[in-house]
């Protein structure tokens, strides 16, 4: 790059950050918390006195506050300013070395600065700008091309954020006649900003341009366009005075050329953006910025009045909705052209004159060419084959009305067929839970069929066991019975013994001596043996006794548990009869109400609606 286009580079970045500085004090001076932090950033006189420093504007950007306030003006949803962090004080760090945190406090300053940075940068996607290349150290070291790139974006989409189709209905005569509407939204906003300039310059004969850059640097783009406006809208004699006198001068005056385009600006009230320097020079955003601005004051200038934009809203409306049905009558549109014919003045015949040929292009309105007259017999026979087509219309309708009527009979039956469907369904479900009842109980007296067999099984075995107890006791009892036999055997032998003894002589030494010498272990003292015999006897009989005792008291337990087994097995048998009869009973009642039920609805159905 020579010293000629680096001087050139050079200028064009005074100008443009001397034209941001007074577009972001205009846009934003009403924010009295941005005063005086942020704004002003411009020191400059309307523009002229080019005083302002190169690290103004950068400075105030740095911290990212401003650029937040910026974005919220292209749409307030894309930001939230509560969440910038504020308060930065950002003099601790050199502008001619990197950013690098040398200390605790500017570690955090370098951080709280990031924070914001990358809020803006998130946010400027969502508006549609592109952040590609740039980061927060970018903006922190104040790299004065990528940061003007990025302000110049966000200018940008303030200034032609409302350069569309929705927004301005009448840019549709913009388009070529082979091109549909949708492509005007596949055109840029930059593009139909350069169409609409073109369209002004092409009404007045003049030749269009291709750029904003050295195809307006004689100002003779600016004079036909402001005679245009200045003509549609409120004619100013000054402002024609001043076109005369630029257009006088020859184009190798552009300076002048260029001071008379200021003061035309000036008076029409949009002078934004640009100086002669910037006019002269050929600067291409500086001047693409004032076109847009120029737009959005006169955008509307070749519309008549809020009907006329109302009507071409509709045209617009129509055409996205491709249906011939949504169109007006053709009587009401030709009416309505007729009536705008009728009115007298520049710019309702400019209207009708644009937009009739327009509307012919697209075939609006049937292949019925629009002109300044309409004959009484082509009137005639467009009403005419307009009542035929009402008399075809009013026979659909009666059509559509009898099948409405079908249809809802046929909506009818579907609810009844629907309704019979659900008491079936429902039907069902309840004999389904009936069923699942039934299942239920029959586990139920499954389970108390098995315990009882259990029951019954343990009974038999307690009754064996009892009978078993039974035998040993009879055993018992015999031995006993013996034992006691023998024991009275035994006594009547003592007594024989004791009574011979009474009888006997106490001389017959004898017999005596035989008698002691036939009982060995007696203790020589008859009564004394008799009673120790007794002793035994009695303490024997005694155990016997208790013996025979805890067999009777062991026998009637068994018997106790054999009556209480009998008694519950009654008991469950009873159960046993009550649950079956009662599953019995309430299975037939379910199965004898669905078939009534069942039988009802099939009635019901068949009755002729």
């Amino acid at each position: 790059m020579d010293i000629s286009e680096k001087q050139k580079r050079s200028n064009d970045v005074n100008q443009e950050i001397l034209a941001y500085s007074e577009y972001i004090d205009n846009l934003l001076g009403h924010i009295t918390e941005l005063t005086p932090k942020y704004l002003p950033v411009s020191n400059s006189d309307d523009g002229e006195k080019e005083n302002v420093k190169v690290n103004d504007l950068l400075d105030s950007l740095r911290d990212g506050i401003l650029f937040g306030y910026i974005l919220s003006q292209i749409n307030p949803d894309s930001i939230n300013l509560d969440k910038l962090n504020r308060d930065i004080d950002l003099s601790s760090f050199d502008d001619h070395k990197k950013a690098v945190p040398t200390s605790t406090d500017n570690a955090k300053v370098v951080f709280k600065v990031t924070a914001n940075h990358n809020i803006i940068l998130e946010s400027a996607k969502k508006c549609g700008i592109v952040v590609v290349n740039i980061g927060s150290e970018d903006i922190l070291q104040k790299n004065v091309g990528l940061v003007l790139g990025l302000l110049w974006q966000m200018i940008r989409c303030i200034l032609l954020k409302e350069i569309n189709i929705d927004s301005h209905p009448e840019l549709i005569l913009l388009l070529d006649p082979d091109e549909s509407l949708e492509m005007a939204g596949q055109l840029s906003n930059e593009q139909l900003l350069l169409r609409w300039f073109n369209f002004h310059l092409k009404h007045n004969g003049s030749k269009p341009i291709s750029n904003f850059s050295k195809d307006i640097a004689d100002s003779e783009a600016y004079f036909t366009l402001f005679e245009r406006l200045n003509m549609i809208s409120n004619t100013n004699d000054e402002v024609m005075d001043l076109i005369n006198k630029g257009r006088a001068l020859p184009t190798s005056e552009k300076e002048k050329r260029a001071e008379c385009v200021l003061k035309i600006s000036h008076i029409m009230d949009c002078k934004r953006f640009i100086n002669i320097n910037r006019i002269v020079n050929g600067h291409a955003r500086l001047n693409l910025s004032f076109v847009a601005t120029i737009f959005n004051k006169y955008s509307n200038v070749n519309l008549t009045d809020e009907e006329s934009m109302a009507y071409v809203r509709e045209l617009i409306r129509r055409m996205r909705l491709k249906d011939k049905e949504q169109y007006l009558p053709l009587d009401q549109e030709l009416q309505f052209l007729r009536d705008l014919l009728q009115k007298n003045g520049y710019l309702d015949v400019e209207f009708f004159r644009l937009y009739s040929n327009r509307i012919n292009q697209l075939g609006w309105l049937n292949e019925y060419a629009l002109d300044d007259s309409f004959d009484k017999p082509k009137e005639e026979a467009i009403l005419k084959e307009m009542s035929e087509i009402e008399k075809r219309d009013k026979m659909i309708e009666a059509l559509q009305s009898q099948l409405e009527e079908k249809t809802s009979e046929l909506v009818k039956v579907n609810q009844r067929v629907e309704e019979f469907t659900k008491q079936t369904e429902e039907l069902q479900s309840t004999l389904n839970e009936r069923d699942s009842d039934v299942a239920e109980k029959k586990n139920t007296l499954e389970e108390m069929t098995k315990e009882i067999a259990e029951q019954k099984e343990k009974i038999k075995n307690e009754e064996e066991k009892n009978a078993k107890q039974k035998e040993a006791f009879l055993n018992f009892k015999k031995e006993i019975t013996d034992q006691l036999h023998l024991i009275e055997t035994m006594m009547h032998k003592d007594m024989n013994k004791i009574n011979k003894i009474g009888n006997t002589d106490s001389g017959d030494e004898e017999e005596d001596e035989n008698e002691e010498a036939g009982n060995s272990e007696s203790t020589g003292n008859p009564q004394e043996d008799i009673a120790e015999t007794y002793k035994k006897v009695e303490s024997y009989v005694k155990r016997l006794l208790e013996e025979l005792k805890k067999s009777k008291e062991q026998n009637y337990i068994y018997k106790s548990q054999i009556a209480q087994n009998d008694k519950i097995n009654a008991i469950l048998n009873e159960k046993i009869y009550q649950y079956s009869e009662n599953a019995c009973k309430e299975s037939n009642a379910a199965n004898l109400k669905g078939k009534a039920s069942s039988k009802s609805n099939l009635a019901k159905k068949f009755v002729p609606s």
